[in-house]
């Protein structure tokens, strides 16, 4: 028996079985126009409203991360330690399955250890843990090296921090000649 999958995710089975595959798709179709008769949806922020007022939780495809407006000001001016990180919710987020080894990396301490051995960052947006987050991120995607940021999307490895956009270069830069000058990377390394 040979079989294929159609576009309405039917299968179609040779030409034995043709009225099999014939009222599939007529199923299918049935099904399809009930959905187009069903009430319009109007989209309101992240969820779903019908024109009576009920709620239907149905996910963004690709939420737009939060915007930072406030704490990009106040870390421009050095009034803000780091910022904060905030989840967004999607359906689908670019590069989501590199969240997985925040347990590897909880297990092995090292974002603890960072703050043991650096305590902060000067102020500013993107603090120690993001720092530290990015370099780990970027090292799962194969970019070792701050120059590997510009090729994966800003705001695809910032949504991996709970942030907007993630550092430019510049800023990796910055900030890993700040940790680097402190000379304390073999108690990092012994932590």
């Amino acid at each position: 028996m040979d079989l294929q999958a159609d576009k309405h995710d039917t299968v179609a089975v040779s030409q034995g079985d043709a009225s099999a595959e014939l009222s599939q798709e007529t199923a299918t179709d049935e099904e399809q126009n009930e959905d187009d008769d069903q009430v319009a949806l109007e989209i309101h922020g992240g969820a779903h409203e019908d024109t009576q007022g009920s709620q239907a939780s149905v996910l963004v495809p690709l939420a737009l991360p939060e915007p930072c407006t406030s704490e990009r000001t106040l870390a421009r001016f050095g009034l803000l330690g780091c910022a904060k990180p905030l989840f967004t919710e999607g359906a689908g987020l670019p590069r989501l399955g590199m969240l997985l080894v925040l347990p590897a990396i909880e297990a092995t301490g090292l974002v603890e250890v960072a703050k043991e051995v650096y305590a902060a960052l000067q102020n500013g947006f993107y603090g120690l843990t993001s720092t530290v987050l990015t370099m780990v991120f970027l090292a799962l995607a194969r970019e070792p090296r701050a120059e590997g940021a510009t090729r994966i999307p800003p705001q695809d490895l910032g949504r991996l921090l709970g942030l907007d956009r993630a550092p430019e270069v510049k800023t990796i830069r910055r900030k890993l000649a700040e940790l680097s000058s402190r000379g304390l990377g073999s108690a990092l390394q012994g932590g």
